[in-house]
């Protein structure tokens, strides 16, 4: 998919954490040694060492239980999506969202997109397109149904869900499922249309299929922080025109 730098951040780490196990194991053994030497020689320099190794020992199994908690609290806090959110903003800083942790900006998504950015290892991804009004003149309903079915004419063996009418942040809002096959893959997308003063924004979101049930309540969970300071940008504007 588009997860070539997660690819290499895995890599790393796996190379990064054999490294470390290997050195770890090594002056274990080491240290089993230098006490067996130092009850069978019973010399100054034998028993200095197998102490000195003892504690060093005792302090990386210590550091090792620490970090297998860590690991567990953080599995079990992404597990259950409480995990500490970070915000993303568009490239023109307007628009944002609050997202997990692990994603991260993905411009390589499509480089039309005001904001792409996801979890490639998790196969969770969001692109935030914005259409002015300018363009399109029809309404909310017209604009999602345009869009949606756009979508699904481009996918094999594409189904459109059920319209589901939100609001988000104060702005009305319809949102779609839309499922289907692309270059042999199963896909499935949450398409939220959001309408603004002077635009329209479409948040796409998708997943592998059978990603949907561990994707979408993370999707669910992004959406609702959508916030713009396009209204913001309005007021400024008409201020500074007033004579």
């Amino acid at each position: 998919m588009t997860a070539q730098n997660d690819t290499a951040y895995q890599v790393g780490s796996i190379f990064g954490i054999l490294l470390v196990a290997g050195l770890g194991i090594g002056f274990i053994i080491f240290a089993i040694i230098a006490v067996v030497k130092a009850f069978t020689k019973k010399t100054t320099g034998w028993i200095v060492t197998a102490c000195l190794s003892g504690l060093l020992m005792i302090g990386i199994l210590g550091a090792f239980v620490v970090a297998v908690v860590a690991g567990v609290v953080t599995a079990v806090n992404s597990a259950s999506g409480n995990s500490p959110n970070i915000q993303l903003s568009s490239k023109d800083g307007i628009y944002s969202f609050d997202v997990p942790s692990a994603w991260k900006e993905m411009p390589k998504l499509n480089p039309a997109a005001s904001l792409g950015a996801g979890n490639g290892l998790r196969e969770q991804y969001l692109m935030l397109f914005v259409d002015s009004k300018e363009d399109f003149k029809g309404s909310l309903e017209s604009f999602s149904k345009l869009v949606t079915e756009r979508i699904a004419k481009k996918m094999q063996g594409s189904a459109l869900g059920e319209v589901k009418h939100l609001t988000i942040n104060g702005h009305p809002a319809h949102q779609r499922r839309i499922s289907g096959t692309a270059n042999n893959l199963g896909l499935v997308y949450l398409h939220t249309s959001v309408e603004l003063p002077d635009s329209y924004c479409q948040i796409l979101c998708w997943t592998l299929t059978s990603k949907e049930s561990t994707a979408f309540p993370v999707f669910e969970k992004v959406i609702p922080t959508f916030t713009t300071k396009a209204a913001d940008k309005l007021d400024a504007t008409a201020h500074i025109k007033k004579p």
